[in-house]
């Protein structure tokens, strides 16, 4: 009798176990679909342009930085939460962008070198539009704890988005003359994430707009952005990839930003100099009509990012190499799934 009440409290009690793991794991992949990035572009004539929400914990702190250009590497601006760079634009005007996804296995070669998790600003400084930077990506190892997806566009209005999946790079071309990416695979959008409220309500807004604008953007943004307690949308971007123009916005507050244009900022630094900035702390201006205020924003733009900012850092510390080590990693929700159920495999052993 006493043997099986034992069996029957063990079987109970993995039972319980079971529970926790899969409402953990729900949780986890449920945060996956609710707190990450949407990013869009478009062209339109002579217009090239590309918005992002980063959507994160707000107690993390994010930076802006400028790099300026080297022999070796081109300038250029990246936006950062916590440990490593989310996104930014360089002077040739190629710009890149990650979007979290579903766990799956990255591809691996031993006859390839593999990058660290800033490889994002590593193609910044050596590629000069979407195609050098997928050729780069092919000759390359990402790491394996890279979770993103990536779209890159530049200034002649190509746009890709990267994916790895199940052991695969995958090269998603645009088919219109938009291209976004949230949070599920377009190669394989069975592996979760989709469909997509997020997706969905841009790409209907971008068919609607019959001239796109930088204030048709930042409406598209609103409408994407992402509201929580303690995470949702951190900061929003607009950029203008042929006039190297960029806008940024915090906290789902769109009546106010900050403006800077990246050729003018690259040019008040010294060779390889880099000079790094708090979102946070910046001072975002209010304009009635964002769109109305290009011109003057440009004319106004030898002041600069800096005098929107009561902290610039000087960083001494200039290019990265596609050489350094895969040594940065951000923590994420979804890199804790193969935790629980290791967790989960430890308790099951010791009932045996």
């Amino acid at each position: 009798m006493r043997k099986q009440l034992l069996r029957y409290s063990k079987k109970l009690y993995i039972k319980r176990i079971f529970a926790v793991t899969v409402v953990l794991t729900l949780i986890l992949f449920q945060n996956i679909n609710s707190y990450a990035c949407t990013i869009f572009t478009k062209q339109q004539g002579n217009m090239v342009l590309v918005g992002n929400n980063e959507d994160f914990y707000y107690s993390y702190d994010s930076n802006i930085w400028f790099v300026a250009a080297t022999k070796d590497s081109y300038g250029r601006v990246c936006f950062a939460n916590s440990s490593y760079v989310q996104g930014g634009m360089n002077e040739k005007g190629l710009f890149y962008d990650g979007a979290a996804c579903p766990s799956t296995n990255v591809p691996y070669s031993a006859n390839k070198p593999t990058l660290g998790m800033d490889f994002g600003e590593v193609i910044l400084s050596k590629c000069s539009d979407v195609y050098e930077a997928v050729e780069f990506l092919k000759n390359h190892n990402i790491p394996s704890g890279f979770g993103d997806h990536i779209l890159f566009a530049d200034e002649t209005g190509k746009s890709v988005i990267v994916e790895w999946v199940e052991g695969e790079m995958k090269v998603v071309s645009k088919e219109q003359d938009y291209q976004i990416a949230t949070n599920y695979f377009l190669s394989n959008p069975k592996l979760g994430g989709y469909p997509s409220k997020r997706y969905d309500t841009a790409k209907s807004m971008l068919e609607n707009d019959e001239l796109i604008s930088v204030e048709s953007f930042k409406n598209i943004l609103s409408a994407v952005s992402q509201e929580g307690k303690d995470k949702g949308t951190k900061y929003s971007n607009i950029y203008d990839l042929r006039k190297k123009d960029v806008y940024v916005f915090t906290k789902r507050d769109f009546s106010k930003y900050v403006f800077f244009n990246l050729d003018e900022e690259l040019k008040k630094l010294k060779t390889g100099e880099k000079k790094l900035y708090s979102i946070d702390k910046l001072e975002y201006k209010t304009f009635e009509n964002i769109s109305s205020n290009s011109e003057s924003n440009a004319a106004d733009s030898s002041k600069g990012i800096s005098d929107s900012s009561s902290n610039p850092t000087q960083i001494d510390k200039p290019d990265k190499s596609t050489e350094q080590p895969a040594n940065k990693f951000e923590y994420k929700l979804y890199y804790s799934i193969p935790v629980v159920l290791v967790i989960f495999t430890f308790f099951i052993k010791r009932l045996h």
